[in-house]
């Protein structure tokens, strides 16, 4: 009976192992299976910022790359909230060690720390967008719009105003063909991804109807005065290239009236005949 008893047991034990030990290890795939989504998710987002990160001519903001992982993000605040600076500073950072993007405050801002309900300044800001992020529908831009509507304190202003005489100020042509066309590339890209709402929409539609105006007026400008690089360079190349002559063409160009007929007939002999 004894035996029996031992021998139950020592089943149930035996089971119970085999049990934690499937469940260990599907929890171990799991957690390895979510680093894994959680990776490629940042490395999206950190490829945003590099791309987003170059693009200048924002109205309400500026930005600063500080590696692949950082950001700074100046941005104005409404005149209206007197309580708000003039300007607030963010860091919007991607690092890896942490696994999931965050952003902190850079500038003295205790509206703004409540606003977001933030009690301590040194912790990242309690942004609805970060937390959001894992759900894999969340983008930079989603970012700076939420901030930039905590500093304006109103939804329906357009985050992505354009500053058009920003564009049009530019001299060098060159400079605003590619300005221009980083920045409808980035708006473009907002448009598709975010959905913003349709006021939003409409605004970012119209900067990028002017911006593409001003974009072909400075591509035209630059075909008509030859001051495209990639244009200058394959001339330059056409006008250095050593002309082709055929033999048989160079050979009666040569003295025709010295060889007697037969003979300039076999010199001059094209290849195909």
């Amino acid at each position: 009976m004894y035996n029996i008893i031992f021998f139950q047991i020592f089943h149930f034990f035996k089971v119970f192992i085999k049990l934690y030990k499937y469940r260990t290890s599907k929890q171990h795939k799991n957690r390895e299976r979510m680093d894994q989504e959680n990776k490629k998710l940042l490395l999206q987002f950190q490829g945003e910022m590099l791309r987003i990160g170059t693009v200048v001519g924002f109205k309400h903001f500026s930005m600063t790359l500080q590696g692949r992982e950082e950001m700074l993000l100046k941005i104005k605040t409404s005149s209206k909230i007197h309580a708000l600076p003039p300007e607030s500073s963010f860091l919007l950072a991607a690092y890896a060690r942490y696994h999931s993007p965050y952003v902190w405050l850079r500038s003295e801002n205790q509206v703004l720390l409540k606003m977001t309900r933030t009690v301590n300044p040194d912790n990242p800001l309690n942004l609805q967008s970060v937390q959001n992020w894992k759900n894999g529908t969340i983008h930079v831009w989603d970012v700076i719009q939420e901030l930039v509507q905590y500093c304006h304190n109103t939804t329906d202003v357009n985050p992505f105003d354009v500053n058009l005489n920003h564009f049009y100020s530019l001299k060098n042509k060159a400079e605003q063909y590619l300005s221009t066309a980083a920045m409808i590339n980035c708006l473009q890209k907002i448009l598709l991804a975010s959905q913003p709402n349709v006021h939003v929409t409409k605004s970012i539609s119209k900067d990028i109807y002017k911006l593409t105006k001003v974009h072909f007026q400075g591509l035209e400008t630059l075909v008509q005065t030859k001051s495209i690089p990639i244009l200058k360079q394959y001339e330059e190349s056409q006008m250095n290239r050593p002309s082709k002559s055929l033999p048989w063409a160079s050979n009666y160009a040569s003295s025709p009236s010295k060889l007697s007929p037969n003979l300039w007939a076999q010199q001059t002999k094209p290849p195909w005949m």
